[in-house]
């Protein structure tokens, strides 16, 4: 049985914070982030074609890691981070892409993933 309370991870680094996400993609590529299962992002924006801001609650040293995937569409998208983590605006640019094109995802679809934050400068 999972142990639901976790609240840390193991890693080798000190102080990993990961903060999943899940937002639903509208028309237009309109995200609406689901907050009970983003907690730890204030926004997702979409700037562009393809391209979203994520303003998160807190700053970080910087971005460990990260890992998006889509669920609902037979879409060949990859997924970049453009913009790396701002600690000032506590600010990231994700950009959506097909055939190294920014693509805004299938209306009706959903992105699921995490960032991995380190929350300390100590290695």
């Amino acid at each position: 049985m999972a142990n639901t309370d976790v609240k840390s991870i193991k890693s080798r680094q000190r102080q990993i914070v990961e903060i999943p996400f899940t937002v639903a993609i509208g028309a237009s590529g309109a995200p609406t982030i689901n907050v009970s299962q983003s907690v730890g992002i204030t926004s997702i924006t979409r700037t562009g074609a393809g391209v979203y801001d994520i303003v998160f609650v807190d700053g970080y040293q910087y971005l460990a890691d990260y890992s998006v995937f889509q669920i609902g569409a037979s879409q060949d998208l990859t997924f970049q981070v453009t913009t790396d983590f701002n600690t000032s605006t506590k600010t990231l640019s994700l950009t959506c892409k097909t055939a190294n094109t920014a693509t805004d995802p299938t209306n009706g679809t959903s992105l699921k993933g995490h960032f991995a934050f380190k929350n300390s400068s100590v290695i």
